[in-house]
C-alpha cells in the first residue's frame, strides 16, 4: 500500500540521517524540514553561511550515497 511505502521511505531516511555528523544532520533538518534559511541556520549554529552551505552540501552527498546503498521498494518489485 502507499502508506507502507511511505513508512518504508521514512525509515530509510531516518536511518540515513543517523549516519551524518550531528552538525550536518541539524543543518539538513533545519533547512529541509523546518524550512529555515541558510542565514537562520548559521545564526542558530554559530557558524558562517559558507560553513552551513558546506554542511548542507556534504550532508546531502552523504544522504544520497547512503540511500543509494539501501535497496528501495522499487527494486523489491512494487
Amino acid at each position: 500500500s502507499q502508506q507502507a511505502i511511505a513508512g518504508e521511505r521514512a525509515l530509510r531516511l531516518a536511518a540515513a540521517l543517523e549516519g551524518l555528523t550531528a552538525e550536518q544532520r541539524e543543518a539538513i533538518v533545519q533547512h529541509y524540514f523546518q524550512h529555515r534559511t541558510v542565514s537562520q541556520i548559521a545564526f542558530s549554529l554559530g557558524k558562517t553561511e559558507a560553513a552551513v552551505g558546506g554542511l548542507l552540501h556534504r550532508g546531502m552527498q552523504t544522504l544520497k550515497r547512503k540511500l543509494a546503498e539501501t535497496p528501495g521498494e522499487e527494486e523489491a518489485g512494487s
